[in-house]
């Protein structure tokens, strides 16, 4: 279907279509995406010949500032009533980095809206908590850091979030290296997010993943650094949940800190 000119006739609908009438603009959006996904050659020619195509994406990009901008106002009423389809948007522009500035109003509009559980649930099954680990391994940055780990700290409150999230290879030693490392607020919300699943989901394999990604090492560490008494209580509650499966590992560094803190 590219070789037949598809591409070319998407392009020229999206540049005929008002983004404001909607009247098959993101159904013709969409349709281009999928086709980029195999082949961009096509693409790259009309782009270089059409400079109102990338003018016109722009204006869709300041979009998503005017959509933060929205949430930060709307009342309760509204919020609730996000959809399913909203969030899948919102984490497809995660998903593809389209810009810094995109990407963190994406993440300040799931942060905003996670504080309701029907929107952590609506967010969970849009794909966020992979897609949020993903972008934290490829983006360490300190304030998208601190908007990530804060969405997964309140999507794993949820069941559906801590099963998802252990599905990522990857992401308790993603939260066990970014504590003590980044702030106080990233420490804050890992240990939510580690007390979470240790707590309701706590499977061997999720046991010793803590273990070998560092997890119960950062949580020792946490209780001799300078952290905020609430921070310490949490992280030794932590550590109490499973002391003797831990305190039983080959791992002796993590044994001595545990005795040292008389768990």
């Amino acid at each position: 279907m590219v070789e037949a000119g598809l591409t070319k006739a998407i392009v020229s609908f999206i540049l005929k279509t008002s983004v404001m009438t909607n009247n098959g603009f993101e159904e013709a959006l969409s349709i281009l995406h999928q086709i980029l996904r195999v082949s961009n050659d096509e693409f790259r020619v009309l782009v270089m010949e059409n400079q109102e195509f990338v003018d016109l994406l722009t204006q869709v990009l300041r979009g998503v500032s005017i959509l933060k901008a929205t949430i930060e106002v709307s009342s309760i009423g509204i919020l609730h009533k996000l959809n399913l389809d909203f969030f899948k948007t919102i984490v497809e522009i995660v998903r593809e980095s389209i810009s810094y500035q995109a990407t963190k109003c994406s993440l300040h509009i799931l942060f905003e809206s996670c504080q309701w559980t029907q929107n952590k649930l609506k967010i969970i099954e849009a794909g966020a908590v992979l897609e949020l680990i993903e972008l934290e391994l490829t983006t360490p940055e300190k304030r998208i850091t601190e908007q990530i780990f804060g969405i997964l700290a309140s999507v794993c409150s949820c069941a559906d979030g801590r099963a998802k999230f252990p599905e990522h290879a990857g992401g308790i030693a993603l939260i066990s290296k970014r504590m003590i490392r980044v702030s106080p607020l990233v420490d804050d919300f890992a240990i939510k997010i580690l007390a979470s699943i240790c707590k309701f989901s706590p499977t061997t394999q999720v046991l010793q993943e803590m273990l070998n990604g560092g997890g119960v090492s950062k949580l020792c560490m946490v209780l001799q650094a300078d952290n905020a008494v609430q921070v310490k209580d949490k992280a030794k509650s932590v550590l109490k949940l499973h002391s003797s499966f831990w305190s039983s590992s080959p791992c002796i560094h993590v044994y001595l800190l545990t005795r040292e803190i008389a768990i």
